[in-house]
């Protein structure tokens, strides 16, 4: 029995954990050979490998995608274009720019008073023209039949 240890158990990466757990097992497996052990926890290594350069290309990845956002963030607000964003703490100053101007009696660019009627308005009345064909059709009456024999004398009648 093997009381090996290994780092990756405390890995925060499940994946990770797994393969520790996996190779802690076999370690301690009595069923298997030195030869079998030995191939088994090099195919583990080569997973944990392949598991860690992925992580490591994922990361770069992000690392630079956030670096290109950030240049773009920085030349957009330098050249102050329409393609601009406006910074929080930019929203933040025009709100309270524009609270205190309240406050003052000024009189704010985008005011409600272009917005509010100058005098009392008219409602014209208007008449809905009444459809010709009713949206819906009118149900047809349908004779009630107690049987089949019924039904099929009531169809040779018509007939």
């Amino acid at each position: 029995m093997s009381n090996t240890m290994f780092i990756e158990a405390q890995s925060a990466d499940p994946y990770v954990q797994q393969l520790a757990r996996n190779a802690i097992r076999l370690l301690n497996d009595p069923t298997l050979d030195r030869w079998q052990r030995e191939r088994h926890i090099r195919r583990l290594q080569k997973l944990l490998l392949e598991h860690q350069a992925k992580a490591d290309a994922k990361a770069a990845r992000v690392a630079e995608k956030q670096a290109r956002k950030a240049e773009q963030s920085a030349r957009g607000a330098g050249s102050g274009g329409a393609s601009a964003i406006a910074n929080v703490s930019q929203v933040a100053a025009r709100r309270r720019e524009l609270r205190g101007a309240d406050r003052k009696g000024i009189e704010v660019e985008m005011s409600d008073k272009e917005t509010t009627p100058k005098g009392p308005v008219e409602v014209k009345k208007v008449r809905l023209a009444r459809r010709v064909n009713p949206a819906l059709p009118l149900p047809v009456e349908v004779p009630r039949v107690d049987s089949a024999n019924d039904a099929n004398r009531e169809l040779a009648k018509r007939a």
